[in-house]
């Protein structure tokens, strides 16, 4: 425990082989992660988050590397801020776990307002903007997405939700979208998009409950250079 409500926590993960053919398979001997989280919770509420380090280390790689992250929340009774990032070395690889992409930095800001309409039916609206980006060192601009939405909150618990979202995507290999080997995007291609959503879900508290959801806008588009 830290603090009057935080916390700090240690994780060591082990993977170890003890076949004496360990070399003829290409396995690893062994693939350790240590680590350390930080969960922060602030004594009035306005603070969370967590913050965290983890490293790896293998036979074959006894320096390893490292991973770093945090997804800081600061609300208040009208807003929200929030500050999200990770970064992966392209040394970091732990066995026991799931990475989506190394050597990569993610950043994913955010920032929500909060308005109490004087409404019989509306119990709140919420307006919300977000960024995210991948970069990766020596490379340009992997992903963006621009996104942008407006939420009804009923009294009832019934839902609306607006969004709208605007995608750059650079491909880092070969990709066929059909799947069939049909039509093939190739790499180093850059994409953007946009698109339009419309959500709505019913009050959960009746006995019948249904929801809707209506999205319009392009998958890939090209860019022309």
């Amino acid at each position: 425990k830290v603090f009057s409500r935080s916390n700090l926590g240690f994780i060591v993960v082990n993977k170890e082989h003890f076949d004496d053919q360990a070399d003829a398979y290409h396995y690893t001997k062994y693939n350790r992660v240590v680590g350390s989280d930080f969960n922060l919770f602030s004594a009035d509420n306005r603070w969370s988050g967590k913050l965290f380090y983890h490293h790896s280390f293998s036979d074959s790689n006894e320096r390893g590397g490292g991973q770093h992250g945090a997804d800081i929340s600061y609300t208040r009774d009208r807003y929200k801020f929030n500050w999200n990032h990770q970064m992966v070395d392209d040394e970091f690889d732990a066995e026991v776990g799931f990475i989506i992409r190394k050597d990569a930095f993610r950043l994913n800001p955010s920032a929500t307002l909060f308005i109490f309409p004087e409404s019989e039916k509306i119990n709140r609206i919420d307006l919300n903007i977000g960024y995210e980006q991948v970069t990766q060192p020596g490379v340009k601009l992997l992903d963006r997405n621009l996104n942008f939405k407006i939420e009804n909150r009923y009294l009832s618990t019934a839902n609306l939700e607006l969004e709208a979202n605007l995608d750059y995507v650079l491909l880092t290999g070969d990709f066929d979208p059909t799947g069939i080997d049909e039509i093939s995007l190739l790499e180093g291609e850059e994409f953007r998009n946009a698109q339009l959503e419309l959500a709505y879900r019913s009050n959960n508290n009746k006995d019948f409950t249904y929801g809707a959801r209506l999205i319009g806008g392009k998958f890939l588009s090209l860019i022309h250079i």
